[in-house]
């Protein structure tokens, strides 16, 4: 399974992005059969005037099928990718468990 994590207007300092890519790890290996790749993207969309302006996009690309993706917000892109890794990988569960059950 590929991470690949990119900030986009928001410095992300190597440990964070290390810590992002181990977040997102732990997250789905337990589907590391059927996902290949997973894309992370931070975005600052206010710049430095702060406030809760980070967002995150996380896209889970499986086997031929459309990808799952998830975005969300948070107050810096620590928080924000850590709460949309954690939505993302129960909206795969969700989708392995529809799918098992069909």
């Amino acid at each position: 399974m590929k991470i690949q994590v990119q900030g986009t207007n928001v410095d992300l300092p190597a440990g964070l992005n290390q810590e992002i890519t181990v977040r997102a790890k732990r997250a789905f290996e337990r589907f590391s059969t059927s996902v290949r790749r997973v894309e992370i993207v931070v975005n600052d969309e206010n710049g430095p005037r702060g406030g809760t302006d980070t967002r995150c996009r996380v896209t889970v690309f499986g086997d031929g099928e459309e990808p799952v993706v998830v975005t969300g917000r948070g107050e810096s892109a620590g928080h924000a990718a850590v709460t949309t890794i954690r939505r993302a990988q129960r909206a795969v569960a969700e989708r392995a468990d529809r799918r098992a059950n069909h």
